[in-house]
């Protein structure tokens, strides 16, 4: 007698959750005009979030940086601090890093691609509900969060790493020519963060619209840069090269660092929206190709 075949088992694209992608198509232009009304319908909320956020995050390092400050200063005697109050500062450093990261650069774009997907698909959620949706989802999604950052960091360590070495041999070999080192250091990094952004940089987004665990999000990052990836490149590109000239533009300016640091952080919110534009586009691209299959 044979045996009736019982359920498939659920192949990898099946597990993730794939929400509806938007009717959108991928191509530099389309992607960054989407990036960009997503971004400004977004950002008073986004701005919210990212100051909600950051108190938040104050709250919860504000023990260990009070404990350890006051560590450190009460073992700090005529200028000499033992090996106790070195102890303290080094908890109280150590916490207000992990406030600054944290609330900058892993809550801030995460809670950014929430509420700019929620603009993209033109949802009419009020303020409190629309953020409410963020939280929990940065919230269910935090472990995966902290590890796709965390390998970010790696690999822009190893991007910058060996172009400060780079940077230096070319400072010694030109006779200390400090311009033609800096080009140096900005185009080697310029390309090591145009490639990562460009075939990595949407594990956030898969993350967070598919509830994607690490390995699965930065492995369908790959998979979706790979329909586009000469476009994926130009956007990234842009927004890197951008980014520094925008910098500079901050500096040649000169209205102090409490406004270059408040600007470049509203500059930095842009990438989230290209990344969800990008993110809609392939995702609409790869669905249409596995639909005729």
């Amino acid at each position: 007698m044979s045996r009736s075949p019982g359920p498939s088992q659920p192949t990898h694209s099946q597990r993730l959750r794939r929400p509806t992608p938007l009717k959108v198509d991928f191509g530099f232009f389309v992607t960054l005009r989407l990036a960009g009304q997503g971004f400004w319908r977004s950002l008073p909320r986004v701005l919210t979030w990212s100051l909600l956020s950051t108190i938040s995050a104050g709250v919860i390092c504000a023990l260990p940086i009070l404990l350890g400050l006051a560590n450190y200063y009460r073992n700090t005697q005529g200028g000499e601090t033992s090996t106790a109050g070195l102890v303290g500062g080094s908890v109280a450093l150590l916490a207000m890093l992990l406030w600054w990261v944290g609330s900058g650069f892993v809550l801030a774009p995460a809670g950014g691609v929430v509420l700019v997907d929620q603009e993209l698909r033109e949802d009419e959620a009020g303020w409190s509900e629309a953020l409410g949706r963020a939280m929990v989802a940065v919230l269910n999604q935090a472990g995966s969060l902290v590890v796709i950052f965390t390998i970010y960091l790696a690999l822009v360590t190893l991007i910058v790493l060996p172009g400060l070495v780079g940077c230096y041999a070319v400072f010694k070999v030109s006779g200390d020519n400090r311009l033609l080192a800096a080009v140096f250091l900005a185009g080697e990094v310029g390309i090591g963060l145009t490639f990562l952004i460009a075939t990595l940089g949407l594990a956030i987004p898969v993350c967070l619209l598919e509830e994607a665990g690490p390995g699965e999000a930065l492995g369908r990052s790959w998979q979706l840069s790979t329909l586009g990836l000469g476009s994926m490149a130009g956007l990234a590109g842009v927004y890197v090269t951008a980014s520094l000239l925008f910098t500079i533009l901050l500096e040649a300016i000169g209205l102090g660092w409490l406004f270059e640091v408040g600007a470049s952080f509203v500059f930095s919110l842009f990438l989230p929206a290209l990344l969800v534009a990008a993110y809609q586009g392939l995702a609409a691209e790869d669905a249409e190709v596995l639909g005729r299959k």
